[in-house]
C-alpha cells in the first residue's frame, strides 16, 4: 500500500510568529529611514554653521566679503573678482563665493567659476547638500520684507536657483528653532514656500502673512533661507 502524506498547514502560533517578524522588519527600516532623516537635517545646521564660520574667517583674513572681493584674482589667478559692493548677486558673485572660499581653505571641496551669469550647478559651482537633492546657493535680496542682506538658500534646483522646495514645514522649523527663533518669515533664519507647487499643497506657512510654520503637513513645500553672519 502507498502511505499516505501528511500534509500540515501552519499554526495560529507559527503564523504569529511570522507576524511578528515582519512587524519587526518594518519597524525597524522606518525607524532607520527617520534616524537617516535626522541626520540629514543635522547635516543642514552643522553645513551652515560651519559656512557662517568660513564667512567669518575670510572676511577677517582679507578684509572683503568672499566671492565680492575686488583683487581675488591677485590672490587665486583662476578666480574672478567681485565688485566690492557688498551685494553678491545670485548669478555671478553669489556662484564666485563658494569659489573664494574653497580656495583659501575655509570649505572643503572645489568649485568653478566664470566671469560671465551662470546658473547655480550642485556640486560643480554650488555646494551640495547632504539633505538630497538639496544645493546650497547665495543671493542679495529682501526675503520677507526682512531687509536686503546677503542670504544662503536650501533648496532643490528649478534649473537656475535652488527655490524648488525640500523641506517639511515640521522640518523646517526643527532647523529654524535650533538656530533662530522659529518664525517662518522673520530673523536670520527664514523659509518659504516652493516655486512650482501644485495648487492643492499647502503652504510653508499657515496663512500668507503668518509667522508660524505649517506644522500640520507632511509634504515637503519649504525651502530654507539663512542669512550671512553680521
Amino acid at each position: 500500500m502507498r502511505e499516505r502524506k501528511s500534509s500540515y498547514g501552519f499554526t495560529l502560533v507559527e503564523i504569529a510568529v511570522v507576524i511578528l517578524i515582519i512587524g519587526l522588519l518594518l519597524t525597524g527600516i522606518t525607524a532607520a529611514r527617520c534616524l537617516a532623516k535626522k541626520s540629514e537635517l543635522n547635516s543642514v545646521i552643522s553645513d551652515i554653521v560651519k559656512f557662517n564660520v568660513a564667512i567669518s574667517d575670510f572676511q577677517e583674513k582679507y578684509m572683503d566679503l568672499p566671492g565680492d572681493m575686488t583683487d581675488a584674482q591677485s590672490y587665486w589667478p583662476e578666480s574672478f573678482n567681485g565688485n566690492g559692493n557688498g551685494k553678491l548677486s545670485w548669478n555671478t558673485e553669489g556662484l564666485r563665493m563658494w569659489q573664494h572660499l574653497s580656495l583659501a581653505g575655509f570649505i572643503n571641496g572645489s568649485y568653478t567659476s566664470s566671469s560671465r551669469r551662470d546658473v547655480a550647478k550642485k556640486g560643480i559651482n554650488v555646494p551640495a547638500a547632504k539633505l538630497e537633492p538639496g544645493e546650497f546657493s547665495v543671493y542679495y535680496r529682501n526675503p520677507w520684507g526682512q531687509g536686503f542682506y546677503n542670504y544662503i538658500y536650501l533648496g532643490i534646483s528649478n534649473g537656475s536657483f535652488p527655490w524648488n522646495a525640500i523641506v517639511s514645514p515640521s522640518e523646517a522649523w526643527s532647523i529654524d528653532k535650533k538656530l533662530d527663533d522659529g518664525f517662518v518669515n522673520r530673523g536670520s533664519v527664514m523659509a518659504a514656500s516652493g516655486s512650482s507647487l501644485p495648487a492643492e499643497l499647502p503652504r510653508c506657512n499657515i496663512a500668507a502673512d503668518s509667522t508660524e510654520y505649517n506644522l500640520t503637513v507632511s509634504e515637503n513645500v519649504c525651502y530654507m533661507i539663512f542669512r550671512f553672519p553680521s
